[in-house]
């Protein structure tokens, strides 16, 4: 974002090639970190069309479409099929919720079939939505009556669910991981893809760490999961997305501020992170960020499938 709170799509295709240079080659944006839900239609429309744009065939473009209103939801997802991104997802609506599995299918079916040849996936987040189901019931009844259902976002940290869910349904859906600190654990229990805010931040560490698993150098795999495990909770410990996006900045994609009503960046605060992280032996190059160094305000405005791309 802008100065004055406007969105910059002038810096979306640097963002692009940061993440393709670091081996990420699917983006998923208008999503938790891309502060969706501050957006208005019009601004995510935007930076739908900026990141196809930016992508220009060599990445996947993946768009969250979720919105408390389905006439808004439904205008999204008709959108982002128009356009030609490869998959949408929506959130569960986070103030009049549904009271069942049937009653969430029943609001997604309107929003998947306005984008009827486009892969559809529930965006499960229940510490953000406040909608906790029970996924396997979900399925059940969304494959059902959703023909365009490619599977779950799944945000959460209950890995006997997640387990169960993959053993049963991974055959015919597809379930990315989002709890970034768990991938180890998601790898282990057959996750087919991963969505995550800080894979912009440390993709190379995120990539060593799935080429050791499937190397299967489960010691180099789990070193590196707890060191992901300290920087993460580093992050979460100041603001994972104000200070995210200001350590963007680092890596010469200057995203902005983050909008009210999240926090802005203490500068004091930022500097004794950067050190906190500089201590980490982490495989990006980020040894040099702390020490003092100044840097320049910034911050990243799209959630990525940084996640994905692995």
């Amino acid at each position: 974002m802008l100065a004055d709170g406007t969105i910059n799509c002038d810096c979306i295709e640097g963002y692009a090639v940061r993440l393709l240079n670091n081996g990420i080659s699917t983006v998923f944006i208008n999503g938790t970190n891309g502060e969706s839900l501050s957006l208005s239609l019009e601004e995510r429309r935007s930076l739908a069309e900026a990141w196809l744009r930016a992508a220009s065939g060599a990445m996947t473009v993946m768009v969250h479409v979720g919105h408390n209103a389905i006439p808004d939801a439904v205008e999204l997802a008709r959108h982002a099929g128009q356009i030609g991104v490869a998959a949408i997802a929506a959130m569960a609506p986070s103030y009049f919720r549904p009271s069942s599995e049937e009653k969430l299918v029943e609001f997604f079916q309107p929003i998947a079939a306005a984008a009827p040849n486009t892969p559809f996936y529930f965006y499960h987040i229940p510490h953000r939505s406040g909608v906790s189901v029970n996924v396997d019931r979900f399925l059940h009844s969304a494959s059902q009556c959703i023909p365009n259902l490619e599977g779950i976002k799944y945000t959460h940290n209950d890995l006997v669910e997640f387990g169960l869910c993959q053993g049963k349904w991974g055959k015919r859906y597809r379930f990315l991981f989002g709890y970034d600190e768990l991938m180890f654990h998601a790898l282990s229990l057959g996750a087919s893809g991963f969505i995550g805010s800080t894979f912009n931040l440390i993709p190379q560490t995120y990539c060593r760490l799935v080429d050791a698993f499937f190397e299967g150098d489960m010691f180099s795999a789990r070193e590196t999961s707890i060191l992901i495990g300290r920087f993460v909770m580093l992050m979460r410990s100041q603001g994972l997305l104000s200070y995210g996006k200001k350590l963007m900045s680092v890596f010469d994609v200057d995203c902005g501020e983050v909008r009210r009503p999240l926090d802005s960046v203490c500068q004091d605060r930022f500097q004794k992170l950067l050190d906190e992280i500089a201590a980490l032996p982490l495989v990006d190059n980020v040894s040099s960020i702390g020490a003092g160094s100044p840097l320049p305000i910034g911050s990243l405005n799209q959630s990525v499938s940084s996640n994905a791309g692995r």
